[in-house]
């Protein structure tokens, strides 16, 4: 086991984290499974679990035989170095603690190993690097503490083509009121003339993505939503996530096919029409068939019922 405390102020990319870690310990490789202990948006909550921590509060204390990783931004809300001085408070208090910084903040990387971190992670970080050094630190961990190394887990890795498990549907309401739902079988609701072209490797399959000085090639029909907080935005492909600080007005535009493939149904969301798999109406909802579920603006709603229709 792995245990894991992580300090991220964006809830979008706090969540993508999350369930990167979830993914990992389900099909990674290793064979110390990360498990998070602890995950806050800001220095002064992961401050406060280290006190707690620290002076024994927690019902469940930290086990010694375990590795100790602590996930870190540098950029948070109480200051651009704020994650700087959390890891020396980390460092303090955890001597034999792993620390990695996850951050765009790349100019801090020399200033950083004063808190003598471990590893440090370019966002937008993919499960395949964040494995990879997960992995590092249990061998590191073993040899550091004369335990055997660790050894492959014995269950298979299953392939990202595999099928996605299945979600579970939201339960019912205990209202009588019947709910006017849009069952939508995908491939045939949303022909996709422009699909041959993609699958063909055209000069308009891919969109560059430039983030924190990198440039990304994301396939266009591999965008299932796109996502934007207060100053950044977040492009949800299959199996990675992409942040960077396009608006969502420019790269709807960048999205635009005749066909209308990518819809607003918020002002801060971006769908990819092939992915959703029920409109609810009444409720003004949509679920995509990777289990997301996402609110409806009032003024998109129409629109999106027409293009739906078409």
């Amino acid at each position: 086991m792995q245990q894991i405390v992580l300090c991220e102020d964006q809830p979008v990319y706090r969540d993508y984290l999350v369930d990167v870690l979830h993914e990992i310990s389900l099909r990674e490789e290793i064979a110390a499974r990360p498990t998070i202990l602890y995950s806050g948006s800001c220095t002064t909550e992961v401050a406060d679990w280290i006190e707690a921590e620290h002076h024994g509060l927690h019902p469940v204390p930290v086990a010694a035989d375990a590795p100790l990783v602590f996930l870190l931004d540098i950029h948070l809300p109480e200051g651009s170095d704020a994650g700087l001085v959390l890891a020396e408070t980390v460092r303090d208090r955890f001597p034999q603690a792993y620390i990695v910084f996850v951050t765009e903040q790349l100019n801090s990387v020399f200033r950083a190993f004063r808190a003598q971190p471990f590893d440090f992670l370019p966002k937008p970080v993919t499960s395949e690097r964040l494995a990879a050094t997960l992995s590092s630190i249990s061998h590191h961990h073993a040899q550091r503490n004369g335990l055997p190394l660790p050894a492959p887990a014995d269950r298979p890795r299953p392939s990202l083509s595999d099928p996605a498990p299945a979600v579970p549907p939201p339960p019912s309401s205990s209202s009588s009121r019947s709910r006017r739902r849009l069952p939508i079988p995908v491939d045939a609701a949303f022909p996709d003339p422009s699909r041959e072209r993609w699958q063909a490797g055209g000069p308009d399959d891919i969109l560059q993505i430039r983030s924190a000085g990198l440039i990304y090639r994301v396939r266009r029909d591999a965008i299932r939503y796109i996502e934007r907080t207060d100053d950044r935005t977040f492009v949800h492909e299959d199996g990675r996530t992409v942040s960077c600080g396009a608006s969502i007005e420019q790269l709807e535009k960048e999205l635009w096919t005749p066909d209308g493939v990518f819809v607003r149904c918020h002002r801060r969301t971006l769908v990819n029409l092939r992915y959703i798999s029920e409109i609810d109406a009444e409720r003004r909802s949509l679920q995509l068939t990777s289990g997301q579920r996402f609110e409806i603006g009032r003024r998109y709603l129409a629109p999106l019922q027409a293009r739906i229709r078409k």
